[in-house]
């Protein structure tokens, strides 16, 4: 069997472009749970920790990892649905951390409509302490596409602006969409 090299280019304004052979991490994502990883966030209080989503039709919950892999459960959002959940995001708004879920994947081009979940981040307790139970939604933003259907895989939440950034997939070229952060 054959390794397969990961290059990652990057490029820099005043310097020449730059190749990096990527090497896996010593760590991995642990838990058993987490099959199709389709979103990575940084908690937003405690840097030390990462939530992640499973890809589309599981269970709709997050699960929270140690960044060195190690698992420490996972919260069902009560209310939320799986359909194709593609991507998180972690912000502070009015001091109170939030996360975002992202169900916008529409490989097929066939969904009328998206959904973003944003949930208050569950307490992380100092010890690490295992999570578990369920948590509410703080608020759903469900939304359409002008001119139809699109996948998006790509999320970001800008709470200076107030504004959530949403890029789609399988344009040609990518799409830029954005949508207030709190319903109007």
């Amino acid at each position: 069997m054959r390794a397969l090299s990961i290059f990652l280019i990057l490029s820099f304004a005043a310097s020449a472009e730059r190749a990096y052979k990527l090497q896996p991490d010593r760590e991995k994502i642990l838990s058993p749970a987490i099959t199709e990883a389709s979103g990575l966030a940084v908690s937003p209080t405690n840097k030390d920790f990462l939530w992640v989503g499973n890809d589309s039709g599981g269970t709709p919950e997050i699960h929270l990892s140690r960044t060195n892999g190690t698992p420490h459960g996972a919260v069902i959002i009560s209310g939320a649905r799986n359909i194709d959940w593609e991507d998180l995001a972690s912000f502070h708004l009015n001091g109170k951390s939030y996360l975002l879920i992202a169900d916008t994947g529409d490989n097929n081009a066939a969904r009328q409509t998206s959904s973003l979940y944003i949930v208050r981040e569950p307490e992380i307790s100092a010890e690490g302490k295992i999570i578990s139970g369920k948590i509410p939604i703080a608020w759903e933003i469900v939304f359409s596409y002008e001119g139809g259907p699109r996948d998006c895989e790509a999320v970001a939440v800008d709470p200076g602006s107030g504004k959530i950034l949403l890029l789609s997939k399988r344009t040609e070229p990518p799409i830029l969409y954005k949508l207030p952060l709190r319903p109007e």
